[in-house]
């Protein structure tokens, strides 16, 4: 009976002693969670706020444009009066989003026309905006009252210029509740909110999901009780700064997030409540302590619950067999088993379509995996609901397949077009939902009595499918080109580890010849050429984009960099003179965290000097991050390296990439010297970045020059090198010299 006890009194410690065990292990998990969560909400929180700043960006941005885009027409218009100018600006108004749009004159004074028709007459010259369009300069207001209503509004200008003089200025009107929409869009965790303020505080838009008290004009009077911090926050948003504060008030922690939108002295302020953080995640702790508990039940009955987890993972791979574990619809197993016996014993035609939703990761990103799941189940019951959908499948995470039964090429984009528009109406989608979209291939077989495998059939919808990501459409048809370009990026694919193995990825230099100074050669572009059997080239335009798209591309750029390392020393050993080579890099290398440690260590392991190795950088990549880019390339220089921004001219942003970065050199982008009938404005746009450079102490190169008047005119004009065929095509490695000392005894 001791021995009983005694045996009996080990059990129960050791019980306790594990239950101790699992509560000490659920407290740790507990806090960790917390603590994980909040971090998460904060990311989850930058994120929504990043998505409503591009929002207003892109509004604002967009509706510019339109009114440069009309006051463009105008000024290119022979012969105008006022009247013709109201008609035109009248019906063009009718067909956009602005309430008002008008015409206004050198001295303030003007015409404006509701979206009704209806037609004021104003001096305006009191308007800054306007004021600053007369002066040559467009822009947008802060928001307002407006004088013909009692709604808040916001005012677009732009000057209208005729020979280089202004000669007036479009302006247009919208309601200050459209940025509100915007803003109120974003998802703050059910509880928070944002606002548009300017950088001293005062308020431009507020949110209509936080009840103001209307009489607040400041930021500084919704913080009721201010901490040590304060102070700090309001310099940094003064200075346009982008960070996170904390206060407490009535409710308790708030956190508030600021950011400069980049319009103005705009800045964009999100709050959320702390607790709302890490409310949602109480269910996954009451999860935890549940699963403590069945851990200890399945402690005491291990065996049994052994066998049935057995029992029923036997079962669950039966039903896997066939039918998808998420959705509960067939599978890809089971579509092509029943859809191969349906198209051999149908004698109707049948159309393969391919659909998944666009950025349908970054949604699982923001909202989390359930909220993506719920999205997925809802598409899968309007597959279910179709009658034209003979059968379908889900392919794989957003992928389906499925089967159009008797539907030519225009009922099937109908089809899918009123597909989209039941997708768009989905609560999902209108709650969350607005930057995706459903995207689509299709493949229509041929009714030759030919029979192609279902699979088959799949792969070319998908072909096509992809076809329909990369256009204008959202959805494309299957022809013999998407085939053909698949089969020529998949040889590419293939091969491409092997040619970089067998170094048939070789070297091109193009020259760079001063124009200044006796149009000598003192600098060289590396280029990549894909030499494969027999000596045949691949065009880099194929393979590049490919290899951009599949990752590959950063291993390219590390071989190049080193085979020119490689190169360059050997050349300067051999008593050649010193010379500048220029390498790409692309936006991976560049996102790589070893990226700045790879480049310095290949540049020291082959001992080149300092100011002899250029990596140019495009100006898409600047734009991604240029606050990232701005240190890499103080680190860059500091390691010796000159760094040059090429395709100059291309994105929308030069004038500032000039203003904020450090650059060396910059690369002229070949759209300015093509002819084409806006060559002159090209010429006078060259001119000024010239000039801008020049005194910025920046040098530049133009590229794809391939006449002698684009040599006259860079060359009077200050540029300091020029890179094309009109002085040398890429060559060799081997043939380089003899072009080099050829040009040298010139």
């Amino acid at each position: 009976m001791t021995k009983n006890k005694k045996s009996v009194s080990v059990l129960i410690t050791s019980a306790l002693a594990v239950c101790m065990l699992f509560i000490m292990l659920s407290a740790w998990l507990i806090a960790d969670t917390l603590n994980e969560s909040r971090q998460q909400g904060i990311a989850s929180m930058q994120s929504s706020q990043l998505q409503t700043k591009n929002a207003v960006n892109l509004k604002i941005k967009g509706d510019l444009e339109i009114l440069d885009a009309l006051a463009t027409f105008i000024s290119a218009m022979d012969e105008a009066n006022v009247d013709l100018l109201m008609s035109l600006i009248k019906d063009v108004n009718s067909r956009n989003s602005f309430i008002r749009l008008g015409l206004i004159q050198p001295d303030g004074s003007g015409y404006l026309a509701d979206v009704d028709g209806t037609v004021y007459y104003d001096d305006f010259a009191d308007e800054p905006v306007i004021a600053e369009a007369l002066m040559g300069t467009g822009g947008v207001s802060n928001t307002m009252a407006d004088r013909f209503s009692d709604h808040i509004i916001y005012i677009y200008a732009v000057p209208i210029m005729q020979e280089g003089a202004v000669i007036g200025a479009l302006t247009a009107t919208n309601y200050g509740v459209i940025l509100r929409d915007i803003i109120d869009d974003a998802s703050f965790f059910e509880a928070g909110y944002s606002h548009l303020i300017r950088s001293d505080g005062r308020y431009l838009i507020r949110s209509n999901t936080d009840y103001l008290d209307q009489e607040m004009v400041t930021i500084d009077e919704k913080i009721k009780y201010k901490n040590q911090g304060y102070d700090a926050f309001m310099a940094d948003l003064k200075a346009f700064g982008t960070g996170l504060y904390s206060y407490n008030d009535d409710a308790g922690e708030m956190l508030l997030m600021y950011t400069p939108i980049g319009i103005n002295d705009w800045m964009l302020v999100s709050f959320v409540p702390s607790v709302n953080l890490t409310e949602n995640n109480y269910r996954i702790l009451y999860g935890i302590c549940g699963i403590v508990l069945l851990a200890l039940l399945i402690f005491i009955f291990f065996g049994y619950q052994l066998y049935r987890i057995n029992r029923q993972n036997v079962n669950h791979l039966k039903y896997l067999a066939y039918t998808d574990p998420l959705l509960g619809c067939a599978n890809l197993t089971k579509f092509i088993e029943t859809g191969e016996k349906l198209l051999q014993e149908s004698h109707h035609n049948y159309t393969v379509w391919y659909i998944d939703i666009t950025k349908f990761k970054y949604y699982n990103d923001i909202y989390g995996y359930d909220a993506g799941d719920a999205l997925l189940q809802k598409l899968s019951d309007l597959f279910a609901k179709d009658p034209q959908c003979s059968l379908y499948c889900r392919v794989g995470a957003d992928d389906f397949a499925g089967l159009l039964c008797d539907l030519d090429k225009p009922a099937v984009s109908l089809w899918f077009a009123h597909l989209c528009g039941q997708f768009d109406k989905l609560e999902h989608m209108e709650r969350h939902g607005n930057f995706m979209r459903l995207t689509a291939g299709f493949y229509m077989p041929a009714n030759d009595g030919s029979q192609l495998p279902l699979q088959t059939l799949i792969n070319r919808a998908n072909m096509a499918h992809k076809s329909g990501m990369s256009g204008r459409e959202n959805y494309a048809f299957y022809s013999e080109d998407d085939h053909q370009r698949v089969l020529i990026e998949n040889a590419m694919e293939a091969h491409m580890h092997t040619a970089l193995k067998e170094h048939q990825f070789k070297v091109y230099l193009q020259p760079k010849v001063d124009i200044q100074h006796q149009e000598k050669i003192i600098s060289a572009e590396a280029l990549v050429r894909w030499e494969a059997a027999l000596g045949s080239l691949t065009n880099p335009d194929l393979f590049i984009p490919l290899f951009e798209k599949n990752g590959f591309i950063v291993k390219l750029d590390r071989y190049m960099f080193t085979a020119v390392c490689s190169w360059l020393r050997q050349w300067l050993d051999a008593g050649n003179p010193p010379l500048m080579i220029s390498i790409n890099v692309s936006r991976l290398s560049l996102l790589c965290d070893d990226f700045l440690a790879f480049y310095t260590g290949v540049k020291a392991e082959y001992q080149i000097p300092d100011q002899l190795l250029i990596l140019e950088f495009t100006e898409s990549i600047v734009l991604d991050n240029d606050d990232v880019f701005a240190k890499d390339v103080l680190n860059l220089k500091a390691a010796g390296f000159i760094c040059s921004l090429d395709d100059f001219g291309s994105g929308y942003s030069s004038l500032n990439l000039l203003k904020d970065l450090q650059i060396d050199e910059v690369k002229l982008d070949l759209v300015f010297f093509k002819k084409s009938a806006g060559l002159e404005r090209g010429q006078i746009i060259v001119k000024n970045i010239l000039h801008m450079a020049e005194e910025l102490n920046i040098k530049t190169v133009a590229e794809g020059i391939e006449e002698r008047e684009q040599v006259d005119f860079l060359k009077v004009n200050g540029c300091s090198m020029v890179q094309g065929y009109y002085f040398y095509k890429p060559v060799s490695l081997d043939a380089f010299a003899g072009i080099y000392y050829q040009n040298q005894a010139l």
